[in-house]
């Protein structure tokens, strides 16, 4: 590895990853919702990729080994809240 680069091998699961979230990745998710005024998911991430479930349709295969190794869905969950 190069100075200035790194590799993330760990997974930052839920709130810790919020930060990641960019303003069209908020957009796209607060579209799926529309009338509401906030919506959780599900997020984490791992070697510098980031997840997103919306808790709907088949669980994603990184959900599902983060629940087999001991972790709970809520540590995944995020929620966006649109703007007044």
């Amino acid at each position: 590895m190069t100075h200035g680069q790194t590799e993330l091998n760990f997974t930052m699961p839920g709130q810790a990853a919020a930060h990641l979230v960019d303003a069209g990745m908020r957009r796209r998710i607060l579209a799926d919702a529309p009338g509401r005024t906030s919506t959780k998911f599900y997020i984490a991430q791992q070697r510098g990729h980031l997840m997103t479930w919306r808790g709907h349709g088949q669980m994603p295969a990184w959900v599902a080994k983060w629940l087999a190794d001991g972790g709970l869905l809520a540590e995944l969950e995020i929620t966006i809240k649109r703007d007044a």
